[in-house]
């Protein structure tokens, strides 16, 4: 009889144990999550683009090596040109480089007004962002690898329509986000700051919420039991 409430009492006791440390695992685990939630606040993508630009503008005026610049875009109708303008507008001022902008659709450099600058052409060769397969697991929340990139093509041509130079700058910048995020750091208005998500692996679709699903079940059915004795 003794050995019978001995017994008892040893699986009670487990059962509490396992219970507490259940639940203390668990509450650690919503913590954690809510301290990385916090302290992670990635650039968006618009933003990042943004900021590539602008090292690739730098670059530009720099190498420009000219007092006056006018601004023209070669392809006219490309949706990132006011980014790659606004940029190069920004670079212009910051290195003391008096900077205009060409009228739409001019053809002429140097024709209109501002005959002592030279002009420079730009184009946007590619611009946008990627994304590979999400990484992670049930217990760790998944993360993918975001990869922005942005390729201009710029010439500057002198006063006299002479061409002082022309070739391609490149930048690229790679970071991890959280897969959750990746909806809100995304423009749905700016096209080429969004990016096609890979879908997960076809088992991993499968096992992983199967998993979450007896785990959560099996902490449950502790926390009863443990109650209802």
């Amino acid at each position: 009889m003794l050995k019978g409430v001995s017994i008892i009492t040893v699986h009670r006791g487990w059962g509490r144990r396992l219970t507490r440390y259940c639940s203390q695992w668990f509450l650690a685990g919503l913590v954690l999550v809510a301290k990385q939630g916090a302290a992670e606040q990635p650039h968006s993508n618009l933003e990042l683009l943004r900021l590539l630009v602008a090292e690739a503008a730098r670059q530009v005026v720099k190498e420009a090596q000219a007092p006056e610049l006018r601004l023209r875009p070669l392809r006219p109708r490309h949706q990132a040109n006011w980014l790659v303008e606004q940029e190069l507008v920004h670079a212009a001022q910051g290195q003391g480089v008096q900077v205009f902008v060409a009228p739409e659709g001019a053809e002429t450099p140097g024709v209109e007004a501002h005959t002592e600058a030279c002009t420079l052409d730009f184009a946007v060769l590619t611009i946008g962002v990627r994304y590979h397969a999400p990484q992670g697991g049930p217990f760790r929340a998944k993360r993918v690898t975001r990869m922005a990139f942005v390729q201009l093509r710029c010439q500057v041509i002198e006063p006299d329509g002479r061409v002082r130079w022309s070739r391609d700058f490149e930048q690229r910048a790679e970071d991890t986000i959280p897969l959750r995020m990746v909806e809100r750091l995304e423009d749905p208005e700016v096209s080429f700051a969004r990016g096609d998500l890979p879908r997960a692996r076809g088992l991993s679709r499968v096992w992983e919420p199967a998993l979450v699903i007896v785990v959560t079940g099996v902490v449950t059915y502790l926390f009863y039991a443990y109650r209802s004795r």
